[in-house]
């Protein structure tokens, strides 16, 4: 029985904890970069490159939210920043060298970290160039003879590009897509051995491979393609490195799973006689002194990026000797010869030397932080060396610093360490000391020379041109051709060099080239398109971080395009005027002030070239009836961009009653274009026409509503006005100008505004003094008069007064407030009553329920167990629109406004017993927020219920059939 209580317990157990696990959130991946990036395209001048981020995570980030920066990685393992956009084209300075990217997180991002790819290369020159060996990718296997301590099954070396070659015995095997020169393996700059076998090239027996064709190298034109390491963790592999034998080639491989890209000793202290090459990883050589060399740290860096490094020493042993020659006779009586000894006055020596025998610290600037060098101190002696001191010498002794030499053993050596403090200043020559190392127990010294130089930093940058002329071009030119700039670094110092950003010219190039000393770079430099007329001289400055400036200064000319243009038009000193003289009653003149006054003709030169004009005539000839200015011939000719000719036009007296039309035709001589023609109208009526004498300037003031349509009919304004003529007050029509009126009708304010127009002259009615036609009249549009809410409106709806009701049964309800349910939007001022709350209580107050509404619907439903008399109340709140929302107004003496309704329940719900009364809102229910799917847990709980229940249903029967049993 306890064994069932103990498992339904854990079933139990597991059903509550299954909703935190089934339904918890699945996290999302870190924003953080990591994976393998690698580089895409062919490792070839004039390529094009690209990043590969198949590998790289988090999935789905875009490149917007990176910023990408390319290097350059030079055969001495610097680096120099080259590029920062997406892609990355090749250059000539690349060839030879190495590529490698890195991704960074911008700020602000969900994409933090950074990840880099590995290096690859070299590069290779394009197709033409002199292939060489820095440009041809090759593989070299160094020479040796085999030992079975240093042949390992799938023993590979591998290129800058990733390409793996089996070793092979013999003589170098070198194979590239081109005939290149045999690359030397990159060796440590100490302990060299005293003979480099010779690398001869033999025949290509495997046709370009090592392995078949799954192993063939890259040619030039090949593309970079970076493998993953299948799974397998990435690290040095080798355990421990074989020993060797003074006097007997030595080699050794070091093996690690995955794709190596790079090669480091961190420790450079090698017996004597055996070099290390960085390429592929191996040490080789001719040991010359036996003993052990501790210590040695080699590191690998693999193409996802990730490193592994391991500590190997070497031993080297003596060379097992023969005695092939019988020593000398010691005459001993019985015939036989006895083998010589050592001698008895043989002495053990300390015999010291270091490799290499000078330590040069190079060229030092001023300010140059603290330097290392690193040598070996060897002793070959056959005594160990266990008391070594050493002593300082020459102008650097002050600030020179000797780490603790240890012992040396017989046959052995151990690395000694200087550092060069900072401190020394500028000096022509270069310091020198010497650092003297002694056994003091045998007296044997050793000196080792230290020399530095130390200079002054310069930092120079030379222009190539100091002056660029672009020459002279007319605007709207299209194309103007670059001029190159050079700029050389020739001070000792890098430099990094900023573009100027000019204001009519373009440079164009790397935004922030470095470059070292002797390095150049191009840029391209050249007018802005779209300059105006003008002459332009701009001195752009090319700066660097480090101070230096170079400038050079840019000039071009831009013309204008020969235009020869001029414009005509009537002078608006006395009003608008269009050519139309208007009219005159018969008989008009000067006098009676009938007469038409004299308009200018304006002719003006808009173009850019001086004009010769003709005198302005009317293509009527000797029969016009319109008087016009003669003018000079000095007026005329030479009329300079930007002057006026005026020409007085006015129709002459005592014309009889008719209607005169011409046109007055203005001519320039030099300029191929057609003449301009500028109409002219003049009317002469007969007897019996009224003559205008004005307007009111002001028509009152008129009232519309508010929100009324934006136009004459809809804001109220009369179509005619009165207007003064000889022959009495005429009614006149108008053109009022309502576009242009400052009327908004979306406002709900009082406005108040003119509308401004012009009146139409009857017929019969002519203006010959061209009296004012403007008229005005005031418009006043009234407020928004907002809508009010009436108590007496809000209802409840679904419970009548007096009502019987089922106990036990569903009471439903809804409620209404006034000026809830009106169709248009409500405006700013509106007024409503909305339901907020009810409650509904038996007649003795025993027995309520309440709640309340805050949106629609406005309903409910109750269920009352048992008979009574109840009472149902609902407040309605009163609310104002403030022109963004409701705002109740529970405050106002108006505030609220309660309504209620009495009903009875009759019967019981239960004759057994009585049924509590319950409430249900018909509303929508609180969103919590939490949108997790509670239908699996709600299965989960039923089901524990029901193993609960279970458990309880097999006790109770055990219990009973125990009772039985007793």
């Amino acid at each position: 029985m306890k064994r069932w209580m103990a498992m339904c317990l854990a079933i139990i157990m597991v059903l509550t904890m299954l909703p935190g696990t089934v339904f918890a959130a699945v996290e999302s991946d870190s924003g953080k970069l990591e994976g393998t990036l690698t580089i895409k395209g062919t490792l070839k001048e004039g390529e094009k490159l690209s990043a590969d981020l198949t590998k790289v995570k988090p999935t789905g980030f875009t490149t917007d939210q990176v910023k990408y920066e390319w290097f350059r990685v030079g055969a001495d393992g610097k680096n120099m920043s080259v590029g920062t956009e997406t892609t990355y084209t090749l250059k000539t300075e690349d060839v030879g060298c190495s590529l490698q990217l890195t991704l960074t997180g911008k700020e602000g991002a969900t994409v933090t970290g950074t990840i880099s790819s590995s290096k690859v290369g070299p590069v290779a020159a394009k197709e033409g160039s002199a292939p060489t060996a820095a440009t041809t990718p090759t593989v070299s296997v160094v020479p040796e003879t085999p030992t079975p301590s240093s042949v390992q099954e799938n023993n590979s070396i591998e290129n800058d590009s990733g390409v793996s070659a089996v070793p092979t015995q013999g003589p170098v095997v070198t194979q590239s897509s081109t005939p290149a020169p045999v690359q030397q393996p990159s060796v440590a700059p100490v302990n060299e051995p005293s003979e480099i076998p010779t690398q001869t090239p033999v025949p290509d027996t495997n046709h370009g491979s090592t392995g078949g064709s799954e192993n063939s190298l890259p040619t030039i034109n090949d593309p970079i393609i970076v493998q993953d390491n299948n799974g397998i963790k990435a690290e040095i592999t080798t355990e421990a490195l074989p020993a060797g034998k003074v006097g007997e080639p030595y080699h050794a491989n070091i093996e690690a799973s995955g794709n190596v890209v790079g090669w480091e000793l961190e420790n450079r202290v090698l017996p004597k006689g055996i070099v290390w090459d960085e390429n592929t990883g191996t040490f080789t050589g001719t040991p010359e002194v036996a003993g052990t060399t501790p210590g040695i740290m080699v590191k690998a860096t693999f193409e996802d990026g990730s490193t592994d490094s391991k500590t190997f020493e070497i031993k080297i042993e003596e060379t097992d000797k023969t005695q092939d020659q019988p020593g000398p006779d010691t005459g001993d009586q019985d015939g036989t010869d006895t083998p010589s000894g050592p001698s008895e006055d043989d002495t053990q020596t300390v015999e010291l030397s270091t490799d290499p025998e000078t330590v040069d610290f190079g060229t030092l600037y001023t300010g140059y932080e603290d330097a290392k060098l690193s040598f070996s101190l060897i002793n070959s002696g056959t005594k160990k060396a266990e008391k070594l001191t050493y002593t300082l010498s020459g102008d650097m002794k002050d600030v020179l610093v000797v780490e603790e030499i240890s012992s040396v053993e017989s046959g052995g050596n151990v690395p000694v360490t200087v550092t060069l403090k900072s401190g020394l200043a500028e000096k022509e020559k270069a310091y020198s000391s010497t650092l003297t190392i002694k056994d003091e127990d045998t007296g044997t010294e050793v000196e080792v020379k230290i020399s530095a130089k130390v200079e002054k930093r310069i930092y120079k940058l030379k222009i190539s041109n100091k002056e660029l002329n672009f020459g002279s071009y007319t605007v709207g030119y299209t194309n103007i051709s670059s001029q190159e700039i050079k700029l050389s670094n020739t001070g000792n110092a890098d430099l990094t060099v900023k573009i100027p950003s000019g204001e009519s010219f373009d440079v164009d190039g790397d935004v922030e080239a470095v470059l070292k000393e002797g390095d150049s770079a191009t840029y391209q430099i050249k007018p802005k398109s779209g300059l105006g007329a003008g002459e332009y001289s701009e001195e752009l400055t090319f700066t660097t971080d480090e101070g230096a400036k170079a400038s050079v200064t840019a000039k071009v000319t831009v013309k204008e395009k020969e235009n020869y243009s001029f414009d005509v038009y009537w002078s608006q000193d006395n009003g608008e005027f269009k050519g139309d003289f208007g009219y005159a009653p018969l008989g008009y003149n000067d006098e009676n002030g009938f007469a038409p006054h004299s308009r200018n003709l304006v002719i003006r030169n808009t173009g850019n070239k001086e004009l010769n004009f003709k005198q302005p005539v009317s293509n009527s000839g000797d029969k016009s009836v319109y008087d016009i200015t003669k003018l000079d011939e000095a007026t005329m000719t030479n009329v300079q961009p930007g002057e006026e000719i005026k020409v007085a036009v006015r129709p002459k007296s005592g014309l009889t009653a008719d209607v005169y039309d011409e046109d007055i035709v203005i001519d320039a001589t030099n300029d191929k274009k057609d003449p301009v023609v500028k109409h002219v109208t003049f009317t002469v009526v007969k007897s019996g026409i009224s003559i205008y004498q004005g307007v009111s300037a002001n028509q009152g003031t008129i009232k519309a509503k508010n929100g009324v349509e934006k136009s004459q009919s809809g804001l109220g304004i009369p179509g005619t006005v009165k207007i003064k003529t000889t022959s009495g007050s005429r009614d006149a029509t108008v053109k009022w100008n309502i576009k242009d009126c400052d009327y908004n009708p979306d406002l709900k304010e009082e406005q108040s505004f003119t509308v401004w127009g012009e009146v139409v002259l009857p017929s019969d009615v002519i203006n010959p003094a061209f009296v004012s036609r403007v008229t005005s009249i005031g418009v006043r549009v009234l407020a928004y008069d907002a809508k009010k809410a009436n108590k007496s409106e809000n209802k409840i709806y679904g419970i009548a007064q007096g009502d019987v009701f089922q106990a036990g049964k569903t009471i439903s309800f809804s409620a209404e407030g006034s000026g809830m349910n009106r169709k248009e939007s409500p405006e700013k001022g509106d007024v409503r009553y909305e339901p907020t709350y009810w409650k509904v209580t038996d007649t003795n107050a025993k027995w309520s329920a309440e709640d309340g509404w805050n949106k629609a619907p406005y309903s409910a439903s109750f269920v009352i167990g048992n008979s009574g008399s109840y009472k149902l109340k609902v407040t309605f709140t009163k609310e104002t629109y403030d022109g963004e929302k409701w705002v109740g107004n529970e405050k106002d003496s108006d505030g609220t406004d309660v309504k209620s309704v009495s009903f009875r329940v009759k019967g019981n719900a239960n004759t057994t017993s009585d049924k509590k009364n319950t409430v249900t809102k018909v509303k929508n229910a609180v969103k919590t927020g939490d949108e997790t799917n509670i239908v699996p847990m709600i299965l989960l709980a039923v089901a524990g219920v029901l193993v609960i229940g279970g458990a309880g249903i097999v006790l109770r029967n055990r219990h009973k059939k125990d009772q039985r049993g007793k």
